[in-house]
């Protein structure tokens, strides 16, 4: 990442590049976290079911180590809800409820009324009137 900072001549360009990058990686370690932590649970079940018919010091260094990748999958599921839900979930113990995911939702729409308000005071008219613009590519 440090790589990805620094500045070679024109900002815009610049700019760009980085935000490609944070792109690419918040894909890569925020984008499919339930995906990630269904099929880390998945191997550690099957890892699991191996170890009940022999047992294995091979086995128990690879469920261990899948354990702290489903630990650090959490905390990161964790960390995305913290920031989405905007409150203090973790001091009430409870991460993972229709509460939680519903305020989101509802902030998520707020935010969005509040950006077509800004723009319709900016601009002074209503948004959709944009909808009645011919289609992109004329005749």
């Amino acid at each position: 990442m440090t790589a990805n900072w620094s500045f070679t001549g024109d900002m815009a360009d610049s700019l760009s590049k980085l935000t490609l990058n944070l792109k690419e990686w918040n894909k890569q370690v925020y984008g499919q976290i339930t995906t990630k932590k269904r099929h880390i649970v998945r191997k550690i079940a099957n890892i699991q079911n191996r170890m009940d018919l022999s047992s294995s010091n091979r086995l128990a260094q690879v469920d261990l180590i899948l354990r702290q990748e489903l630990e650090n999958v959490l905390h990161h599921e964790e960390l995305l809800w913290k920031q989405k839900a905007r409150c203090d979930w973790l001091y009430l113990g409870d991460c993972n409820t229709k509460f939680f995911h519903s305020r989101t939702l509802q902030r998520k729409k707020t935010i969005e009324a509040e950006a077509n308000m800004f723009f319709q005071k900016l601009y002074g008219e209503c948004l959709s009137s944009i909808v009645d613009l011919p289609p992109r590519k004329f005749p």
